[in-house]
């Protein structure tokens, strides 16, 4: 799964969540990463927190958001709670419960 961050489509760049049924890997990754720096910044802050120039914490709220209906999918959320079960093992979350995503 990965979350797209769209800076090509307006004034304000568009955040969508693609493969969400793909569990095996979680990136960030940005079209028209060449745009509009202010843009990029306020949709990284919308997913969560920036770490550093190359990963950003992600809140699982705004994973389930961007899931839409397929969140209320019980298959769905034993997927997504497998993932982020292994993210904690793996040292890839923060305090807050935040998932870590290497922005691509």
């Amino acid at each position: 799964m990965y979350v797209e961050i769209d800076l090509t489509a307006g004034p304000e760049a568009t955040i969508a969540l693609r493969e969400p049924e793909e569990f095996q890997s979680f990136a960030v990754s940005i079209v028209g990463a060449g745009q509009g720096g202010g843009e990029l910044a306020s949709a990284l802050e919308r997913l969560g927190r920036r770490e550093d120039a190359e990963h950003v914490f992600v809140a699982v709220p705004v994973l389930e958001n961007l899931a839409g209906p397929l969140r209320f999918d019980p298959r769905w959320r034993a997927g997504l709670e497998s993932m982020l079960a292994y993210a904690r093992r793996s040292g890839w979350t923060d305090p807050d419960g935040r998932v870590r995503a290497h922005i691509a």
